[in-house]
């Protein structure tokens, strides 16, 4: 399902597939969205339209939860062998969030 975002100062709608993201990279003074495309948003418009499949794991890194592969003490491989930092600071959030993402998937009921 497409995601819409309000670009700030020119109030244009970018759509895009949001499944197909990998992550965000957030530097100053703009965002980069790591898939090819560099489009121009405040990190906090981003991360308030995002999907719930998507997880700040550092004050410049947004993952998608559907892509990550493994997710060790301070990082998290996705699935297309790139590694995202996770600080301290996020890292309850991050394995809170990952572990109710995937109880979505357990059929047993049990985690």
């Amino acid at each position: 399902m497409p995601s819409s975002f309000c670009k700030n100062t020119s109030r244009t709608a970018v759509n895009f597939n949001s499944p197909n993201i990998f992550s965000l990279s957030i530097t100053n003074p703009f965002d980069n969205l790591i898939n090819s495309s560099l489009l121009y948003f405040s990190s906090s418009r981003i991360i308030e339209h995002l999907p719930g499949e998507f997880i700040r794991t550092h004050r410049s890194y947004i993952v998608n939860m559907t892509h990550i592969y493994r997710i060790t003490s301070s990082t998290i491989e996705l699935s297309n062998h790139l590694t995202i930092q996770i600080a301290r600071s996020y890292y309850k959030d991050v394995i809170n969030a990952f572990a109710k993402y995937t109880r979505r998937f357990d059929i047993t009921g049990e985690f």
